[in-house]
């Protein structure tokens, strides 16, 4: 029993018990080779840098946005009879919070996302049945060769998923926001944004995914869904249920996520 309680000791002190890359480095290692894998390594560097050049910019010098209970949400007596908690500290929290906000809004600005009133810019991923790829991409950075761009129907499914997603904001429940005054004002531009990381996430592995198949020889029918994406990420499912408990092991130890 002691050397078993040794030997576990011994591991987690050496490397094999240390993640020398944490968790969320490991995640975004991945969403940048998502994005490269789906629209080009170039246009994934220049995404990168747009977003940090704009949070350098905000954060020196971000937009206007009023301080006050109203959009709080909670007042300066919000904690009472605890020693260790003031009026200060409520005050500073509630300041995080909006600068954090105040920042993130200003960097949305700067790429587009909300226009200099702070609305969502719906028109930045306008869909029409008659969008065309040269409307899209006029520097045909990410519309050639294997890029997901290359292939109408993706854009047109991207586009079209991320316009639902300005719908989707504002026809969110109203009563569900009526919670505070700060997801009153700031819930239906949460929604958005949340919905449209998403769609592009989701977009580019199904589109990942369709064309790994179709490397592999398998064939996808897409009769009674949207489009040959959907029908993939369906696909991969099936297969999924239908793998043997050991080779989904083996598929664990190989591609599933690290062990601490």
């Amino acid at each position: 029993m002691y050397k078993v309680a040794a030997l576990l000791l011994l591991l987690a002190s050496s490397g094999y018990g240390l993640n020398d890359v944490s968790d969320k480095i490991m995640t975004k290692l991945h969403h940048f080779n998502l994005c490269s894998a789906c629209w080009g390594e170039e246009y994934a560097d220049e995404y990168i840098r747009n977003i940090y050049e704009a949070s350098a910019k905000c954060y020196k010098s971000p937009s206007a946005m009023p301080m006050a209970d109203s959009v709080l949400g909670f007042p300066a007596t919000l904690i009472s009879g605890y020693e260790d908690v003031d009026a200060n500290d409520i005050a500073e929290f509630g300041n995080s919070q909006l600068t954090m906000v105040n920042n993130f809004t200003c960097v949305m600005k700067h790429l587009g996302f909300l226009t200099e009133a702070g609305e969502i810019n719906s028109d930045l991923f306008a869909h029409t049945e008659e969008i065309e790829l040269i409307d899209l991409d006029t520097e045909n950075r990410f519309a050639s060769g294997s890029r997901a761009g290359a292939d109408p129907v993706f854009v047109k499914k991207l586009y079209k998923e991320i316009a639902e997603c300005n719908d989707l904001a504002e026809n969110w429940p109203t009563k569900s926001l009526e919670k505070s005054p700060f997801l009153k004002k700031f819930g239906k531009m949460a929604v958005y944004f949340n919905c449209i990381k998403k769609v592009e996430r989701q977009s580019c592995a199904k589109y990942l995914i369709y064309n790994d198949l179709l490397r592999h020889g398998v064939k996808i029918d897409a009769t009674g869904l949207n489009d040959k994406y959907d029908a993939a990420a369906m696909a991969v499912r099936v297969l999924e249920r239908v793998g043997s408990e050991e080779e989904k092991h083996i598929d664990e130890y190989f591609w599933g996520d690290l062990e601490a």
